[in-house]
């Protein structure tokens, strides 16, 4: 009987012809063969996905983390220029950002006693120009104007005195400083300004940060703190050569808002050596809101 009778019940009254005695054949051998095949397959699959390194497959199954937390876990493999990147992309984006014109801001200012709490409005406005005023609950108010290197303070008494002084040296680049639109970072990400010397990993009042150390243009350093869940700016450090004497500055800011398509803190503490000099509560920003160039006219006594 020839193997190939097998395959049926009914008896074989016409003998299959060579091509389909062939084919019957090559099936015989064929899905055996196959299905072998598939069996490696799968198992060099398997023991390739399980030999992955371990840091991979965290990666891939952590989902808990934000991106931003995500993409820099890490900070040893780190690009500077990815850093600010994503930076710029977590505050607003570029194209937003290099739009910006000038920036308004109103509220309340408690000083170092935290016993007089002053009304505030600070006016910054390229290129250079900067007007911060402060009134307090008798009637008086102050105002301290900067018009690219001049800076000048204006008195005016309940009484309508007015009375206006130059300011040194030491004020008036504080009032430079105040003026820029940009903080540290977004100096070196978007103007070139400055460069990164380290990236370091830590806490920062509690908070897991990046740490920036940046030279600055002029050749000193500071240091800025990112969230690492939110990336944004929460404080600058830097320490200041006054007269011989090393002075600490910082700042932190919190409450952050956006604002017109811009991320901005709404509130800021700035402390001298720890001791705490203001605490500003910010009730409003405004975004490229217009400034009449008037106000930032260098009085005509000043003028040398």
């Amino acid at each position: 009987m020839s193997p190939l009778r097998q395959f049926t019940h009914e008896p074989l009254k016409v003998a299959p012809s060579r091509r389909m005695h062939r084919f019957f054949v090559i099936c015989y051998w064929l899905v055996p063969t196959l299905v072998l095949l598939l069996i490696i397959l799968g198992s060099s699959i398997f023991v390739i996905v399980n030999l992955r390194p371990e840091s991979v497959q965290e990666e891939e199954t952590d989902s808990s983390q934000t991106s931003f937390n995500t993409t820099f876990a890490s900070s040893a493999i780190m690009g500077q220029g990815q850093l600010l990147e994503t930076y710029v992309e977590a505050i607003g984006g570029r194209d937003v950002l290099m739009d910006l014109r000038s920036l308004r801001r109103d509220g309340t200012i408690l000083g170092r006693d935290s016993e007089e709490e002053f009304d505030f409005q600070l006016i910054a406005s390229l290129p250079d120009k900067l007007a911060f005023s402060l009134e307090s609950s008798d009637g008086s108010r102050k105002r301290f104007l900067l018009n690219g290197a001049v800076a000048w303070q204006v008195v005016e008494t309940e009484e309508g005195i007015r009375q206006i002084v130059l300011l040194e040296e030491r004020p008036t680049q504080a009032m430079i400083k105040a003026s820029r639109l940009y903080d540290p970072l977004l100096e070196l990400a978007l103007g070139g300004q400055g460069v990164i010397l380290a990236i370091n990993e830590l806490k920062y009042n509690g908070v897991e940060c990046l740490e920036i150390t940046k030279m600055q243009a002029d050749g000193s350093t500071l240091q800025c703190f990112l969230s690492k869940r939110t990336f944004y700016l929460i404080a600058v450090e830097e320490t200041v050569d006054e007269g011989g004497e090393a002075i600490d500055y910082k700042t932190i800011y919190s409450d952050h808002r956006m604002v017109s398509g811009i991320v901005q803190p709404f509130r800021k503490k700035a402390y001298k050596n720890d001791i705490l000099l203001d605490d500003r509560m910010i009730r409003s920003i405004r975004v490229n809101s217009g400034v009449m160039s008037s106000l930032f006219k260098v009085p005509e006594d000043l003028v040398p």
